[in-house]
């Protein structure tokens, strides 16, 4: 484990990248009501977004129903952002995502349906082949020194095959314990079990990024990679780490998928890719640090959730949500830069 020397290196790379601590913004402007309107302006367009739907569908967006089932929708995205966030913060992207949610769905389903496993062990067969899948993506990026967006890119597409190779592209439906099925559907308090696992998911992995030395390794490496290497800190074992951890959250939104729905469908992750770097880029913009957070992507992913519901029952058609989903990447990705510059 690295030393009070290694802390204080981490504590120098983040210095030597000019990152911001938490309480220096890049807020310059001499109002209080303009820096409130600056730091948090997007929350206050998402609060002022829910106003208008609970005063135009009175009696419908407003009600613990609602509010309970856009929960259960945002778990997946939520989680997804999550995973995909702590590559982000080590400066890396991980676009096999979807694809890995797909096939590890997927291989829950065929070992539970079609070899008679139980659903612990396949959902703990599912998880390792996960773990093997982040570290070939943390072994070419780190290891070999590759882009990050090519590889993970590339790995999808292979993740991909193998699902289709797997399930012979069909959807499995018949075999399925009810007991896993239970697992996806179980409420607690009107919300699904798979809601409470993401929201412990991203109270842990937020507590090591935020107050472990882990975290302040992790950040380090993130602002600036070439002085973090230079201090000691160990790079490659750290983004490795990243990845194999996104790739497990990928593999757990799979199971949440195929769980809830009772059957394993070909690509059943790959819609989710587009929200969850939208809920991972939204989060960088919630609060005045301009910083990747954990906290903050479970939270966009929420945020957009509700505004995708809200324009369904707005009786608005399907491909507003894609169009929203796709806006609100842009916008959060621009937002998130001069964030940073002005930082």
């Amino acid at each position: 484990m690295p030393d009070a020397t290694q802390e204080s290196a981490a504590s120098s790379a983040q210095g030597a990248a000019g990152l911001s601590s938490p309480d220096r913004t890049p807020l310059r402007l001499g109002r209080p009501g303009a820096k409130v309107l600056t730091g948090y302006g997007v929350l206050l367009t998402f609060a002022a977004v829910f106003a208008f739907f609970v005063i135009d569908i009175p009696g419908v967006f407003l009600t613990g129903t609602n509010m309970a089932n856009i929960t259960d929708a945002a778990a997946v995205d939520g989680l997804l952002a999550v995973g995909i966030t702590l590559p982000l913060i080590i400066g890396d992207f991980d676009l096999s995502i979807g694809a890995g949610a797909s096939l590890s769905g997927a291989v829950a389903i065929v070992l539970m349906s079609q070899h008679g496993w139980s659903p612990v062990m396949a959902v703990i067969a599912a998880l390792l082949l996960a773990v093997a899948v982040g570290l070939a993506n943390g072994g070419i990026i780190a290891g070999l020194g590759a882009s990050s967006f090519i590889i993970t890119l590339a790995m999808g597409s292979v993740l991909v095959g193998i699902q289709f190779l797997l399930t012979k592209q069909e959807t499995i439906i018949l075999g399925i314990p009810a007991s896993f099925t239970d697992f996806g559907t179980k409420t607690i308090g009107g919300v699904e079990l798979p809601a409470y696992i993401t929201l412990a998911v991203t109270l842990g992995l937020a507590f090591l990024v935020a107050q472990t030395p882990v975290g302040r390794y992790v950040r380090a490496v993130g602002a600036n990679p070439d002085a973090a290497r230079f201090l000691g800190l160990p790079v490659v074992r750290l983004r490795i780490a990243a990845l194999v951890t996104s790739a497990i959250c990928a593999a757990l939104a799979g199971i949440f998928i195929v769980a809830v729905a009772g059957n394993s469908f070909p690509n059943a992750g790959e819609p989710h890719l587009l929200p969850a770097f939208a809920a991972a880029f939204l989060g960088s913009t919630l609060f005045p640090s301009r910083q990747f957070s954990l906290i903050g992507a479970v939270i966009s992913a929420w945020l957009l959730e509700m505004v995708a519901t809200g324009l369904v029952e707005l009786n608005l058609s399907s491909w507003t949500t894609y169009v929203f989903n796709g806006l609100v990447l842009i916008v959060a990705i621009v937002a998130a830069l001069k964030g940073r510059r002005a930082a």
